[in-house]
């Protein structure tokens, strides 16, 4: 009897955990109507820990810098713990992708705060669509999808 009572907790505690814990992981992203910073568009990510991510486009020539900016609740600038990759659509439907790396080259507790950054050929384009795709880890299967757009 008794043993009957523990294998039914057991496998009611083996499908309530899971399916219930599933709602910890939901979040929402907020697109942001203030601009960042840096002059670009701003993104709230709602975690359990809330974060901001700025995302700048500048022309450079044929060449445009791509930079992804973090930052805490409170503004303050926070390092991103991997890599980004951003996947551009121009108005003539031509994709570009590009992957944004860390621009912090030494991990000391002193050292300041990076940002990801890349060079990207998009050449004479006015305006554009950009997905970028946040990874929390080099291993992470699922990143944060944010989207935005040129000019802000």
């Amino acid at each position: 009897m008794r043993l009957r009572y523990l294998i039914s907790i057991l496998i009611l505690t083996g499908v309530a955990i899971p399916m219930g814990g599933c709602g910890f992981f939901r979040y929402a992203v907020i697109p942001q109507s203030n601009k960042g910073p840096h002059g670009g568009a701003m993104v709230l990510i709602d975690e359990r820990v809330s974060r901001y991510v700025e995302f700048v486009a500048m022309p450079q020539g044929e060449e445009w810098l791509l930079q992804l900016y973090a930052y805490n609740g409170k503004m303050k600038p926070r390092d991103f713990s991997s890599y980004a990759r951003v996947d551009i659509t121009t108005n003539s439907d031509e994709k570009v992708s590009v992957k944004l790396w860390d621009t912090k080259r030494f991990f000391l507790p002193w050292s300041r705060v990076g940002h990801l950054e890349a060079k990207v050929k998009l050449g004479d384009v006015s305006q554009f669509k950009a997905k970028a795709s946040l990874f929390k880890s080099k291993r992470n299967f699922s990143p944060d999808e944010l989207y935005f757009e040129y000019p802000y």
